[in-house]
């Protein structure tokens, strides 16, 4: 850790290029956004807010307090889990070691179910399974773009879905986001009174053979429940298959994320048990991203 006493005077500057030089000496990324970030936390402003004071002095426990947050990330804990938060669609999140960290490629997934909204004619509820939900961006964020959208929002862990639940009841979505805790190859009983319009999940995909080259930040901090899908990473794909079947609305619509390298097959496994428009999304970087698939009518 830092020695507060090797420099009596420690200034937004001073430290900015001091945690910057530490981030690149062990090798970590996105140094100076990094450390912008803790700072910001630290002394709870903006970032911008940084350099409009850069020679302003630091207090002694506002040093002790960011050289605490950096040894976190110079241990490989990821930036959003140090600072409890992270953005998606727009919309703050709360996020702990609990759940996945949203991925900003997953906004591709929310875009793609509500531009099938929007072509939805009736006035009645549009009603959407939302399959591993993590902290509940994906329902959280389709529910503040779409009005007329209810979701059920399940997940196996029932931590994560303590974290969901904060994360529905901060942005008052709580009377159309319904959390349930479900083991997507389990029992179907308590999903299928209602059938659904919608599909959508963002499952772990990372297969046993891709496990080991996944970075420190993932294996270490990650649950990894939530990323690792344990066989050839499309078991996931092949039982929301099934749900679809058995779940959705003939000419409901299934949405998945996939790893980029898994689209053509995520998309053989949906056309050829006759789904129809089962179509290859990119994200902005473009990668195969989002498969999208219609029940048959």
């Amino acid at each position: 850790m830092l020695n507060i006493e090797e420099r009596r005077i420690w200034t937004v500057s001073s430290l900015l290029r001091w945690g910057t030089d530490r981030l690149k000496e062990k090798e970590i990324g996105s140094q100076r956004i990094t450390i912008e970030l803790l700072l910001a936390h630290v002394l709870r402003c903006k970032r911008l807010d940084l350099y409009t004071g850069l020679n302003k002095p630091l207090s002694q426990s506002e040093v002790t307090r960011f050289n605490i947050l950096l040894d976190r990330r110079l241990s490989r804990e990821p930036v959003h889990y140090i600072l409890g938060e992270t953005e998606f669609m727009g919309l703050s999140f709360v996020v702990d070691g609990r759940v996945l960290i949203p991925r900003p490629e997953t906004e591709v997934l929310v875009e793609q179910a509500v531009k099938i909204t929007q072509d939805v004619a009736h006035e009645s509820p549009i009603l959407v399974l939302d399959i591993g939900t993590g902290c509940g961006n994906v329902a959280v964020g389709l529910a503040k773009l779409v009005q007329r959208v209810t979701v059920t929002a399940t997940d196996v862990s029932r931590a994560a879905l303590e974290v969901a639940k904060i994360n529905v009841e901060r942005h008052g979505v709580g009377d159309r986001v319904h959390l349930m805790e479900h083991d997507v190859f389990g029992s179907v009983d308590e999903l299928v009174r209602t059938p659904f319009d919608m599909i959508l999940s963002n499952p772990p995909y990372i297969s046993s053979e891709e496990a080991s080259a996944l970075p420190a930040e993932i294996l270490r901090f990650e649950p990894r429940e939530a990323v690792l899908e344990g066989g050839d990473g499309l078991s996931f794909y092949r039982r929301i298959r099934e749900l679809a079947v058995l779940l959705m609305k003939k000419g409901g619509w299934v949405l998945v994320e996939t790893a980029y390298n898994q689209g053509p097959a995520v998309k053989s496994i949906f056309s050829d048990a006759g789904f129809q428009g089962v179509e290859l999304i990119r994200d902005y970087d473009g990668n195969d991203r989002v498969v999208k698939a219609q029940r048959g009518s």
